[in-house]
């Protein structure tokens, strides 16, 4: 305990933690440690300090420092070995993408900002992809619903389903940039987000959402397709379904 004391105080002296805000616990835990790992103070490879020595360094409960974990770990920032501990993977192509994320919503801590900026991304997403799709795109947009509605039907959240459709239709619009953004935001907000707490009805309109989306792309009706997707985003807003997201404000 006294080691562990000491590497807690050094850590103060060195403002390598900040002392937490007792509402933002679990975020706090999530943005330090991303913040260390983005500095170079832990590298690739290297192992953090365990759940123990990391709850007496923040001062806070082990379930709030296995939520930041598990926040990094989404992220590919991070992976956790039974009985080894965890460690700073390696950046391959797709941690790079999802580390992107985190540098464009890093700080933010309204979550209505988050999906703020969804909506605007992707329901111009959508336009782009209703005048660009090709068939063979429509009919993955397809299998990915058809998909989804029956993940829901047997009670599964289908929500790596419903990430490939949003990605899907990104990819349809033709525009690189506008693809980086828009996987950087929706794997930030799929990858992290608690299924389990997303209410059955929620996942059934969602699912119905994804049909008249679909229908908009097919018909390359370009107006329709953004006006239904905005309205998809917005109503992601209206019923909170973003349960779980790492910037979300909670309490230990």
């Amino acid at each position: 305990m006294a080691v562990i004391q000491h590497d807690r105080e050094a850590a103060l002296e060195k403002d390598i933690i900040t002392p937490l805000k007792q509402d933002r616990l679990s975020h706090g835990v999530f943005a330090q440690l991303c913040d260390l790992i983005r500095n170079g103070h832990f590298q690739s490879g290297d192992r953090l300090p365990s759940e123990k020595e990391l709850c007496e360094m923040f001062q806070v409960s082990r379930t709030t420092v296995r939520s930041g974990l598990q926040s990094l770990g989404a992220l590919g920032l991070v992976d956790s070995r039974d009985g080894s501990g965890t460690f700073v993977t390696k950046r391959s192509p797709e941690s790079v993408g999802k580390t992107l994320g985190v540098v464009l919503f890093h700080g933010v801590e309204d979550i209505e900002e988050i999906y703020e900026g969804r909506r605007v991304i992707e329901s111009w997403t959508a336009y782009l992809a209703a005048n660009r799709r090709t068939e063979d795109e429509l009919q993955s947009l397809e299998k990915f619903v058809n998909q989804q509605s029956e993940e829901v039907q047997r009670g599964e959240s289908g929500v790596d389903t419903d990430f490939q459709f949003h990605l899907q239709i990104g990819k349809s619009a033709r525009n690189e940039v506008v693809l980086r953004i828009l996987y950087s935001m929706i794997t930030l907000i799929f990858k992290v987000l608690d299924p389990s707490k997303r209410p059955a009805r929620d996942l059934t309109q969602a699912v119905e959402q994804h049909w008249g989306i679909l229908e908009s792309l097919r018909e390359k009706d370009a107006f329709s397709a953004m006006s239904r997707m905005y309205e998809h985003v917005s109503s992601g807003i209206q019923r909170g379904s973003a349960t779980g997201f790492p910037i979300e404000i909670k309490h230990s």
